[in-house]
């Protein structure tokens, strides 16, 4: 069980000042206990003998009565020679007992009487004997009860426990106090980490708060005060979105580095890619004059199609630094895509190489779909790249399937299914992340300007895998949605 600072220190606070009560209760109600057997039964023997003996009282029994009455504690006289009870204010009944008693103990000591415990303190005198003319030695005893050494106790305890009460209201106050002044600082301190924390990064799946608190509190222990332990929860928060940053900040020069790269790559190589795609068409066309038919030429113009794709992938990734860029010129080309007319501008493109593999490529549940709002050049190179990838992920042969649905939204998803071993990745990897490759001969950018292009679209895209295949898709809102929003 966790507990707080202050909490703490209101415990021990208390628990501190009732002990000290309870310890100096007890010790007091000992000592005014062994006061009172010391000295007031002493005293009170020591007084009345000297009165008795003064004033020349009788040792009667009716005399023992009224010395019990003024004093509170029992008197009897006894003569040393022979032990012999002269008066007692005890009942006669008891006459024989204490005689007994008193005989056993001497001077002082502690007898018992009727089941009640006495304690004798005694003091002689010396008389002359009326009868004899001799002086005689007497013993005037004053027993008091145990109960009233156990009644004085009581009343020295009750005292202090009262005593004991506004000091544990003090203390409470006093550690309210003290722990204030030392949590305070902590909470604070603690706060401003966390704000720190909150604006150092902004990750695309931040772990919870109260995820990371638990897993703090569970690594630094139940014992700990639960403001320390919350600081230090902080701390590693801070910690944890520093390094993020950090991690940020190193990916975000590499994309800088890497799109002055592909930029100079792009340039250099479009230029003379256009003018052999160009050729090539002029080729085709005195071909096709001259009654040749070739498939040769037109796969050559595919292959350039698909060079032509990666310089594209190249130069999107030269304008990843800011992301924002892609999203500003994907809006600024936004409009209604017909997703059937768009599997059917690709599929042709898509067929020789999926012939060459040894793959398979349909069409299933051919439907009509309402428009989507996006960038049909965009969307055509995402599709191109996901049949890429699923044709790669097959090179023992396969079969792709292409599908489309109407979902809530409403919006239209764009299914690729292959028939591959599945996406071979870490559980705790994220696919569509830049250079992010389970195939070893891949640089990893084909899924990361497919999610990029979606995201910059309003939409999503996604995947799902097992051992029978991978299921890639993406999902726009449809034409009508999307102005809906812009005008809401």
């Amino acid at each position: 069980m966790r507990i707080s600072i202050r909490m703490r220190m209101l415990i021990v606070m208390n628990v501190l000042v009732i002990t000290t009560a309870v310890v100096l209760g007890w010790l007091s109600g000992q000592v005014a206990g062994d006061v009172v057997k010391e000295r007031l039964v002493r005293e009170v023997a020591r007084n009345t003998a000297k009165v008795v003996r003064d004033r020349h009282l009788p040792f009667s029994d009716a005399m023992m009565n009224s010395l019990s009455e003024m004093f509170g504690m029992n008197f009897a006289t006894v003569r040393l020679v022979d032990g012999d009870i002269l008066g007692s204010s005890f009942p006669s009944s008891l006459t024989d007992e204490l005689h007994v008693q008193i005989g056993r103990i001497g001077q002082r000591g502690t007898i018992m009487l009727n089941n009640q415990r006495y304690l004798v303190d005694s003091h002689r005198i010396t008389r002359k004997n009326d009868r004899t003319g001799l002086n005689e030695q007497l013993q005037l005893c004053a027993m008091a009860s145990h109960e009233q050494f156990q009644d004085a106790r009581k009343k020295t305890f009750g005292r202090i426990a009262r005593l004991a009460v506004p000091a544990v209201v003090v203390a409470t106050l006093l550690a309210i106090g003290l722990s204030f002044t030392i949590t305070s600082p902590i909470r604070k301190l603690a706060g401003k980490m966390d704000r720190q924390a909150e604006t150092a990064t902004h990750s695309d799946s931040p772990e919870s708060p109260h995820t990371e608190s638990r897993s703090a509190f569970s690594r630094y222990g139940a014992r700990g005060p639960t403001e320390v332990v919350s600081l230090a929860a902080s701390f590693e928060r801070l910690l944890d979105r520093l390094d993020e940053a950090q991690s940020q900040l190193a990916r975000s020069e590499r994309l800088a580095a890497l799109g002055k790269v592909a930029a100079g790559v792009a340039h250099e190589l479009r230029n003379p890619l256009s003018g052999i795609k160009m050729n090539v068409r002029v080729l085709k066309d005195e071909l096709a004059d001259s009654g040749v038919d070739d498939d040769s030429v037109i796969l050559i113009l595919r292959e350039i199609d698909r060079m032509d794709l990666y310089i594209q992938e190249l130069m999107g990734v030269s304008s990843a630094t800011p992301e924002s860029n892609l999203g500003q010129s994907s809006r600024e080309c936004l409009g209604p895509v017909n997703l059937p007319e768009l599997i059917d501008s690709v599929l042709p493109l898509m067929s020789g190489r999926c012939k060459h593999a040894g793959v398979e490529i349909s069409w299933e549940d051919r439907i009509e779909t309402p428009p989507v709002r996006a960038n049909g050049g965009q969307l055509r190179q995402v599709l191109i790249n996901m049949i890429v990838n699923a044709i790669e992920a097959m090179p023992n042969g396969g079969r792709i399937t292409l599908s489309l649905e109407t979902v809530a939204g409403p919006a239209v998803r764009l299914w690729v299914r292959d028939t591959g071993p599945g996406v071979q990745a870490a559980d705790d990897s994220d696919i569509f992340e830049l250079f992010a490759s389970t195939k070893g001969d891949n640089a990893g950018m084909g899924l990361y300007i497919s999610r990029r292009i979606i995201l910059a679209n309003n939409g999503t895209i996604g995947y799902d895998s097992s051992d029978d295949g991978a299921e890639f898709w993406f999902e726009l809102p449809t034409a009508d949605e999307s102005s809906n929003n812009q005008h809401a």
